[in-house]
């Protein structure tokens, strides 16, 4: 029953449209990268859209177009409800992009259950070129304990192109972890850290 609650909260979408989101202002689209992750303009857009109370940005994708896609961390706080989720944002907008700020995707980490502190799941993020065939994208690996004690393994992509995203689910025969690490070594990928938690029913 632990691995059919969490299997649910993989990746979670928004209901409804996000009624908060304003245009980006033209001056934001011309931020120079160095002022990105510290301009408070931007944090402010970024935590409106998505309706969230605290946001960092953990780090960007860029076309030669350039084209940007940020990386967000975002923290939602309404009393006793906590959710962490990651959250991406175009500069400047492009084809589709309004579906982004109707979707939230899963935080890194390891999930551990509340009752025996059983692992059930640990979630990793990778970013930039980390493989060949998969340039300028986000990989998310996921391994997670099933009913039977056995453990699944896959990744989820979301890869930049010029003007517009893909996403998609893959297995382990599609993509390698050993090749996303080999290129973490070499600086051309990034890991972004991840956050262990408990799962509650």
């Amino acid at each position: 029953m632990k691995c059919q609650i969490f299997s649910l909260v993989l990746f979670l979408l928004f209901t409804g449209c996000n009624n908060n989101r304003d245009k980006v202002p033209e001056s934001i689209n011309k931020i120079k990268d160095e002022q990105i992750f510290n301009n408070s303009d931007l944090i402010d857009i970024i935590k409106k859209t998505f309706g969230i109370n605290k946001a960092e940005i953990l780090g960007k994708l860029e076309t030669t177009s350039k084209q940007k896609l940020m990386l967000i961390k975002g923290e939602i706080t309404k009393g006793t409800y906590y959710d962490l989720s990651m959250y991406l944002f175009p500069i400047p907008n492009f084809i589709n992009y309004d579906s982004l700020y109707r979707l939230k995707y899963t935080y890194p980490g390891k999930t551990y259950y509340y009752i025996d502190n059983e692992l059930v799941s640990d979630h990793r993020v990778f970013y930039g070129y980390c493989t060949d065939k998969y340039k300028n994208s986000i990989i998310w690996y996921q391994k997670d304990l099933q009913d039977d004690n056995t453990w699944k393994t896959s990744f989820y992509v979301v890869e930049l192109l010029e003007n517009s995203l893909e996403e998609k689910s893959l297995s382990i025969k599609d993509i390698s972890l050993e090749e996303i690490l080999k290129n973490i070594k070499s600086g051309k990928c990034n890991e972004i850290q991840g956050i262990d938690h408990g799962l509650e029913p």
